[in-house]
């Protein structure tokens, strides 16, 4: 939950319509009741990725390196 937070708090500033999208793993503890009241509280989609999540990988090599790393750089 507490990275649910984190991103909430970070994004909410931007938010422009009612609802944003979350996209994320299927990580079992995603799916807790918990992050699911957060969610429909605070108008969150969450978005479970499919299991071929190791498909996506070279993207998160090749083309979220650079991103990630200035995410690191300003947190």
């Amino acid at each position: 939950m507490e990275w649910l937070r984190h991103c909430d708090n970070q994004t909410a500033k931007q938010q422009e319509g009612k609802y944003r999208l979350l996209v994320f793993n299927r990580h079992g503890s995603h799916l807790t009741d918990e992050f699911t009241y957060y969610c429909w509280e605070y108008n969150v989609i969450p978005f479970r990725l499919p299991h071929s999540t190791y498909l996506l990988q070279p993207l998160d090599i090749g083309v979220l390196q650079l991103f990630k790393h200035w995410h690191q750089v300003a947190l």
